[in-house]
């Protein structure tokens, strides 16, 4: 939806930046598009409108990095959704995707994807291994710890992508795992204990949707003709919000584009 609704606002953009952020960015996303779904945005926003620290875990800015994102929750959730069941996994992406984003927000970070939900799901997997001997854990655990030196790599060298809400998703999760019991609910009360918090996860995300939706008719609906002092005023304050938002996103590429510039000239010698 969000790629057909910047195709509709301003057609389909070539991806900007140069090598593995170009590539990162094919498929890209409008930035007012991800802003009016629930991009999350610094923690003070995202207290008056809490339901984008849901919507953010589900928007991607690209094809190419909701691709990147199925590809890892494809290799790790089976495992886990054997080890705990649907409705606690359910559960732990969304806690854990909330729980990267409150932490990206407070450090003043706007950003999409499910990136730290998906570092959740690591992080309980890893916390499952710890302290076990046998072959398959320590097999698993290695495979984890590969790619969280994959995805770490790719925080450093290349521009756009939140650290902070991966940091974040990953301590939510580790600490997750070592509360929750790692096998499918066996007794009636735990049973009912997964399903509150299975449809608890299912009622917050369907609830941010509504608020979602609710927010972005109220804001046509003022754009449409209201021209009340208050309405303006309101307008303007939310313009001045994307445009202050954007410029930063902007900042943060271009210092992370120089930095990687600079890497690549220190690792790779000029031709003499």
């Amino acid at each position: 939806m969000s790629l057909l609704w910047t195709a509709r606002e301003s057609g389909l953009q070539p991806p900007s930046g140069g090598g593995f952020t170009a590539i990162f960015n094919l498929g890209g996303v409008n930035f007012d598009v991800l802003t009016r779904l629930g991009m999350s945005y610094p923690l003070p926003y995202n207290l008056v409108q809490p339901w984008r620290l849901v919507m953010a875990v589900f928007l991607h800015g690209s094809l190419l990095h909701l691709a990147f994102n199925m590809w890892v929750l494809m290799d790790v959730g089976p495992i886990l959704e054997e080890l705990y069941g649907s409705a606690r996994y359910l559960f732990i992406y969304v806690v854990t995707g909330i729980g990267g984003y409150v932490l990206s927000s407070f450090f003043g970070n706007h950003s999409v994807g499910g990136s730290g939900a998906l570092l959740g799901l690591i992080g309980v997997m890893l916390s499952l291994t710890m302290g076990r001997k046998t072959a398959t854990m320590q097999m698993l655990q290695s495979q984890l710890i590969r790619w969280l030196v994959y995805i770490a790599i790719m925080g450093f060298v290349m521009s756009g992508i939140d650290n902070y809400a991966h940091f974040g998703g990953f301590v939510c999760g580790f600490g997750l795992g070592k509360i929750l019991s790692d096998r499918e609910p066996g007794s009636p009360e735990e049973r009912t204990r997964a399903n509150i918090m299975g449809w608890g996860s299912a009622l917050a995300v369907a609830a941010s949707l509504v608020m979602m939706v609710s927010f972005n008719l109220d804001l046509n609906g003022k754009q449409k003709g209201n021209s009340s002092l208050s309405t303006s005023a309101e307008l303007a304050r939310y313009d001045d919000t994307v445009m202050q938002t954007r410029k930063s996103h902007e900042g943060r590429n271009a210092i992370a584009a120089n930095l990687t510039q600079d890497i690549q000239r220190m690792v790779i010698p000029h031709s003499q």
